[in-house]
């Protein structure tokens, strides 16, 4: 049970039809296509926030994790988020992701609250361990969006066996700080995903990013990232003040709406036909459209 996600992993969008209601296989086909050709991805992560996974039946998370797996090579890990009301329904999503070509699993946080109750989170991450082949990365949640682990509970789910790395999330540098104190000396990979927070967190310590922001802009997420590597602050500050406008844009309240947003980046880009979401969530009005554009457009990524 080993994976490198080492560097930068793109988690993708999913474009759908004009109507929201089918997924546009073209669009999501091309998408794929350009992170995999790009040098600076590692990885692609399907059927995560970015993916709109809460909106796709287990079928269409499986078809997308399967295009994923179709528009990369070998050495390109394709890693899928898994999500359920139980833990019998999350290994059952393991087992169809493992079909479609998944090499790892993104944990999301179940349903059911389990964070409240250290007993419940660490069985379930060993029953899914024990239910499935492939290595499991842990979603550290937003602080702001509730089912975060506390630091020390992360520090003992990332030693369970079958766990090969973090996506920290939190969202706050003190607590991030925290988690990786909790994990420093666990055998995992430390995968940085504080969109609004890249600086100070690749700078704290990481092995790697999962980010949505890598959607659109892997180029820059990467050269922020090999920069710190390099402990080259200056160049660092320099990719990130470039990617500042755009980051604002994407995270403007509500956070939530950020999926929608990089879908109509794609759009401007003409990478996408429809940056349409899966009702219910609502479309991005004309003015908010417009000041993306301009962000983009700062931000030197149209």
């Amino acid at each position: 049970m080993t994976i490198d996600l080492s560097g930068v992993n793109p988690a993708n969008v999913v474009p759908m039809t004009a109507d929201g209601s089918a997924i546009d296989e073209s669009g999501l086909r091309r998408h794929l296509e350009e992170l995999a050709a790009l040098d600076c991805v590692n990885g692609i992560v399907t059927n995560g926030h970015a993916g709109e996974v809460y909106a796709l039946n287990l079928q269409e998370r499986a078809r997308v994790t399967e295009m994923a797996d179709e528009a990369t090579d070998d050495d390109t890990p394709v890693v899928s988020g898994v999500v359920g009301g139980s833990t019998t329904d999350v290994i059952e999503a393991a087992d169809r992701m493992e079909t479609a070509g998944a090499d790892g699993l993104l944990v999301v946080p179940p349903h059911t609250p389990i964070h409240t109750r250290e007993d419940a989170t660490i069985g379930f991450f060993e029953d899914l361990s024990a239910g499935t082949d492939l290595p499991l990365v842990i979603f550290q949640h937003p602080h702001w969006a509730g089912g975060n682990y506390p630091s020390e509970l992360l520090g003992r789910l990332a030693r369970i066996d079958g766990v090969a790395a973090v996506k920290d999330a939190v969202w706050d540098v003190d607590h991030f700080q925290d988690d990786l104190r909790a994990i420093r000396d666990a055998d995992v990979q430390v995968l940085v995903a504080n969109d609004e927070h890249l600086l100070p967190s690749f700078a704290l310590g990481g092995d790697g990013t999962i980010l949505e922001l890598a959607a659109v802009i892997p180029e820059l997420i990467s050269e922020l990232f090999e920069a710190i590597q390099d402990s080259d602050i200056e160049r660092g500050r320099e990719a990130y003040d470039r990617m500042e406008p755009f980051i604002n844009a994407m995270y403007e309240p509500p956070v939530s709406d950020s999926h929608t947003r990089l879908k109509i980046a794609l759009e401007l880009r003409g990478t996408i036909d429809s940056a349409a979401p899966r009702p219910p969530t609502a479309p991005i009005d004309d003015e908010e459209k417009a000041s993306i554009e301009a962000a983009m457009d700062a931000s030197g990524v149209l």
